[in-house]
């Protein structure tokens, strides 16, 4: 039997589904921004392809010199690049970033959509969109926002919970 997958995103205009497996929810959730003092963290997102589906398998990050502060979050470009290459060499494509925010229910800010849509635009990915999810202060479903862009526009995708395989 296959991983359990906790939560599934989905966009009316697209027949994919996007899947976020356990220890993908349990990294971002160890990671939320509870406290005052809490930093953004964030990472990159690799993905296995199946035919309508893409499975998120394992979030990275956040790394030692990466830029945090309260509000804001930048990856360390060098590292993040690494971690690139070395997963795609384990059968793992990149397939966007994630971040938190101190907010029960995230909404990207103007800053997250300029990023997405910049990344997407560069980007020479095997896929036609790049994933952008947010973890707020909330666990689950509820506490995260899921977005793709195909570096012209950015959606945002319907977060379901659920225990999907």
């Amino acid at each position: 039997m296959g991983k359990k997958h906790m939560v599934a995103a989905t966009f009316p205009a697209c027949s994919q589904i996007i899947l976020l497996n356990n220890s993908v929810l349990d990294h971002f959730a160890a990671h939320r921004q509870t406290g005052f003092c809490k930093r953004e963290a964030g990472g990159q997102l690799f993905a296995k392809l199946d035919v309508g589906m893409l499975k998120i398998e394992v979030a990275t990050g956040p790394y030692r010199s990466d830029h945090r502060s309260r509000f804001s979050y930048r990856s360390d470009p060098g590292l993040a690049q690494r971690e690139i290459i070395k997963k795609k060499k384990s059968g793992l494509y990149y397939c966007g970033d994630w971040h938190t925010h101190p907010e029960d229910r995230p909404l990207a800010s103007r800053e997250d959509l300029r990023t997405i849509a910049t990344l997407a635009s560069r980007s020479d990915l095997r896929l036609n969109c790049v994933v952008m999810i947010i973890q707020g202060v909330l666990q689950g479903a509820e506490g995260l926002a899921v977005y793709s862009s195909n570096g012209v526009a950015v959606d945002r995708w319907t977060v379901l919970g659920g225990g999907f395989l």
